[in-house]
């Protein structure tokens, strides 16, 4: 016989419970925590960060040719993707408010929280900025396509193609 829907909505519940508590856990083993959506250091793992921060000098020389010889290319694309986040801007701003859209916020979709990391010399900052950016824009695009589809889809995703005779 199968379980009726108050069973499974009270193991969902009991397994809720058991994912917060796993959660706690790891919070408490890792010294970290969750505020405004941001990931919090603790004090005594800021300053393990600190101690293990290599400087800016040490870095650069660590680094290989071939990996400093990308650099111009990888921030190169900074400026396709500031391109690439005006036109989103403005395409949501004239297609979106004609239609009643809602907009796709950007701080939904751009996490910043990484170059706050204590171990990360100011180049190493730099550079998770630059990728939190740019997966920040990935992000809003793929939520604004879903939007445009969603409102102006014709077949409005009906399931199936059309019949035979409207595809001539």
């Amino acid at each position: 016989m199968p379980p009726t829907i108050d069973k499974l909505m009270a193991r969902i519940s009991r397994i809720d419970d058991e994912i917060e508590q796993e959660f706690k856990r790891k919070r408490t083993e890792l010294n970290v925590d969750f505020a405004d959506r941001r990931l919090r250091f603790e004090r005594e793992a800021l300053e393990q960060q600190q101690r293990s921060k290599l400087g800016l000098t040490q870095t650069l020389q660590d680094a290989e040719l071939r990996n400093m010889s990308m650099v111009p290319i990888i921030y190169a694309m900074l400026l396709p993707l500031r391109a690439l986040d005006f036109a989103l801007t403005v395409y949501q701003t004239v297609n979106f408010s004609r239609y009643r859209v809602p907009r796709v916020r950007r701080r939904d979709n751009r996490v910043f929280d990484r170059a706050q990391r204590g171990h990360l010399n100011l180049l190493e900052k730099i550079n998770c900025a630059d990728c939190s950016y740019a997966n920040g824009v990935a992000a809003c695009v793929r939520e604004v396509l879903a939007r445009t589809a969603q409102h102006g889809c014709s077949s409005k995703h009906v399931g199936g193609s059309l019949p035979a005779a409207k595809r001539r």
